[in-house]
């Protein structure tokens, strides 16, 4: 990329392309709003390309409601997650003392 517009020009066909937000959209505005985090302008847009070089998007939501409700599900699954592995070790901990008491 060897100019400002063909940079620019590249980045802009690139987020068009899009239906929804790239997952990267966060980053990408922090990198927008303070170019100074790159020492130097190939630097910067080399990071802005790779951040619009993504496949994946940010699903996006018309209400807020829907918004919270699944961000709520995955804290469920979240700590669904983490009460299954306490489960399991805390069942090879009783497994471990059951041993140890048969080895007495």
């Amino acid at each position: 990329m060897d100019n400002f517009e063909e940079v620019a020009g590249t980045l802009t066909n690139s987020l068009r392309n899009f239906r929804d937000p790239p997952f990267t959209i966060q980053r990408l505005c922090e990198l927008l709003l303070n170019e100074k985090l790159y020492s130097s302008t190939s630097k910067y847009t080399y990071a802005l390309d790779k951040l619009v070089s993504v496949s994946q998007t940010q699903q996006s939501y018309d209400n807020p409601e829907e918004y919270i409700a699944e961000i709520n599900k995955r804290k469920q699954s979240i700590q669904n997650l983490r009460e299954d592995i306490n489960i399991g070790a805390s069942k090879n901990n009783e497994e471990d003392e059951d041993l140890m008491e048969l080895d007495e």
